[in-house]
């Protein structure tokens, strides 16, 4: 695969908060190592924010911040064939920004 066609994506819904358990709809799950898991074992959710990744790419694929960045905004519009109206800072497009420090520890989430 070619390293412009990586992107991120996380299904997590908790914004970063790790919950030791959940329950929602049908789905009662619990955190094993690091993933959400139903009470037959299998797999329910993600636990990782979209800061985690991010992070992760700088780490383990050797990618810059903005690299990266656009691995978790840009690339992710273009796969979904939606960079028409999302992914990029511009005039018209919906917005959400996640503010976080050099060391990924502090952000915070801004959703206009």
């Amino acid at each position: 695969m070619k390293r412009e066609k990586l992107f991120l994506i996380t299904d997590s819904s908790f914004l970063g908060r790790k919950l030791k358990e959940f329950e929602w709809e049908f789905i009662d799950a619990k955190l094993i190592d690091g993933f959400y898991r139903n009470k037959e074992g299998n797999l329910a959710g993600a636990s990782i924010s979209m800061v985690e990744a991010v992070q992760n790419a700088i780490q383990y694929l050797n990618v810059t911040v903005e690299e990266a960045v656009s691995m978790a905004t840009l690339r992710v519009a273009k796969a979904i064939k939606m960079d028409h109206n999302l992914g990029a800072i511009k005039v018209g497009y919906p917005a959400s920004f996640i503010k976080f420090s050099n060391d990924f520890k502090q952000y915070e989430t801004m959703i206009f």
